[in-house]
């Protein structure tokens, strides 16, 4: 909170933690969420609080005991939305989170837009093209990562901005936070390995949406493309069973 107060005193009027920065039982939800409220009024700031619910074993079904979210807070001590990471990463995650079933959120702001997905979530573009179709301006993506990918899966989800004709902005965890302009032009990127200048990125991402036509016909132009290819296939194999069909005849 401390850190998210100094930013907020620096300007900061959106503010995104990365993906699970911290972690919580189900009694000390609320207090989180108190202090979280109470620090965007004061600051008169939107704020995004990204964190893992964890419970004991039995409470969730199938054996669940987490859940990996963002609560969105408005300047009115106000909660916007809860949303839960919708595409857990298989294996470990996939066995112990709850899977969220909402649509992705979009929240309107005096400074446009806000949608927000969770890490993982962002590489599937049939998932992330709800935000184009509800003409979202700006992604938040709080992400958490390891060295090894870095900066590429930041630099993935910046297609999703093309693609729905928004900025990104992610706030990635032991990666490389970024952000990108609708075009997919890099306006800032810091790799959280960088611990001498701190591990927190300020950006200023433009707040209007650039029209698509991927947010509107979605991946026609993959699909065609697929047709075409398999049509080619079929040719060049059915071509020559039917010359030799017919040299047999004459």
């Amino acid at each position: 909170m401390q850190r998210t107060g100094a930013e907020a005193e620096q300007g900061s009027k959106i503010i995104i933690w990365s993906e699970a920065a911290t972690s919580v039982s189900p009694d000390k939800e609320d207090e989180l969420l108190k202090r979280a409220k109470e620090l965007a009024q004061n600051k008169n700031i939107y704020l995004g609080v990204s964190y893992m619910a964890l419970y004991k074993r039995g409470i969730l079904p199938d054996g669940k005991i987490g859940k990996n979210k963002i609560v969105f807070i408005n300047p009115q001590y106000e909660i916007e939305t809860i949303y839960l990471k919708h595409i857990p990463v298989p294996g470990f995650e996939a066995s112990l989170f709850e899977k969220g079933v909402s649509d992705i959120p979009v929240i309107t702001t005096p400074y446009g837009k806000i949608a927000m997905v969770i890490c993982y979530d962002a590489d599937f573009s049939q998932f992330v093209k709800q935000v184009g179709k509800n003409k979202a301006d700006i992604l938040l993506i709080p992400g958490n990562d390891w060295e090894e990918i870095a900066p590429y899966h930041t630099r993935l989800s910046y297609f999703r901005g093309i693609e729905n004709g928004v900025s990104i902005f992610s706030a990635a965890n032991m990666a490389t936070m970024g952000a990108a302009d609708p075009y997919g032009k890099v306006i800032q990127e810091k790799s959280t390995f960088d611990f001498e200048n701190g591990t927190s990125m300020k950006a200023q991402v433009p707040t209007k949406r650039v029209n698509t036509l991927y947010a509107i016909l979605g991946d026609w132009f993959a699909w065609v493309c697929v047709f075409l290819t398999g049509a080619c296939v079929l040719y060049m194999v059915i071509t020559p069973i039917i010359r030799c069909l017919l040299a047999k005849n004459l």
